[in-house]
């Protein structure tokens, strides 16, 4: 992994408030197309402050939230403090520490990228059941959007370590997933979600990647300045709407 543990570290909360959500439709199609229920294990990997998790834990489903930065757990675990059915893992996506075969459902969102693919394999392979299933999503902005390309134009400027969409250059790679799941085979489903932001919100949206500068940083006030730029060109009453979809890939290992 290239050391995303830590990159989190000291941004779980802003991360929490800020990062986009994902869509009803996608859990509506996860429960009825694909067969879970409240009666399901799910493991929930780099589950980060739980915003993939959380439909999942309120539909009544047994869900194990996989996730090594300390930060980002912590922040999970107050969130779901009354929830009997979650349960807060701190190991890495290839050393879950779960049972064998004790899984109906692996989710990974806005993740992936940061694992080595094929140990991750390995140790879905070891603790799915026999038909159990991987899901992997990001959210991902249109790049035809004008405001994204204005915001990818900052990215590029103020954030040396930024390398493109937050891994979503890994979902438009069908190779990869290709070596990832059993025999090359597995599904795309794409379900909208587009983003409104208010200023803070889009601000706080920017500040959350693994990528952003701290406030501590040289590069910081700049960033800051440049999104700011961003917001008042295009924003419409005080709002920015992102064109963003949910962009769903699952199949077996």
């Amino acid at each position: 992994m290239e050391n995303g543990v830590e990159r989190f570290t000291g941004k779980a909360d802003v991360y929490g408030k800020f990062r986009p959500t994902y869509p009803a439709a996608l859990y509506n199609w996860l429960y009825t197309e694909k067969g879970m229920s409240k009666n399901s294990t799910i493991a929930d990997i780099g589950a980060g402050t739980g915003l993939f998790t959380t439909p999942l834990v309120a539909r009544g489903s047994t869900v194990y939230a996989i996730e090594p930065n300390a930060d980002m757990q912590a922040k999970a675990s107050f969130t779901f403090a009354d929830c009997a059915n979650y349960t807060a893992i701190d190991a890495p996506a290839e050393n879950t520490g779960l049972p064998d075969a004790s899984l109906d459902l692996v989710t990974v969102a806005q993740a992936f990228h940061w694992f080595d693919a094929d140990a991750f394999r390995a140790e879905c392979q070891r603790i799915l059941k026999p038909g159990g299933l991987v899901l992997l999503t990001w959210n991902l902005r249109d790049l035809n959007s004008p405001l994204a390309k204005a915001t990818e134009d900052v990215k590029d400027l103020h954030c040396p370590d930024y390398k493109g969409r937050g891994g979503g250059h890994t979902a438009r790679d069908p190779e990869k997933f290709a070596a990832f799941f059993r025999n090359g085979v597995y599904e795309t489903h794409v379900f909208d979600n587009p983003m409104v932001y208010d200023h803070d919100s889009y601000i706080g949206m920017n500040l959350s990647t693994s990528y952003a500068p701290k406030a501590s940083d040289a590069n910081y006030d700049a960033y800051i300045a440049a999104l700011e730029n961003v917001f008042t060109m295009y924003a419409v009453d005080g709002k920015l709407e992102m064109p963003t979809a949910a962009h769903v890939f699952i199949g077996k290992v």
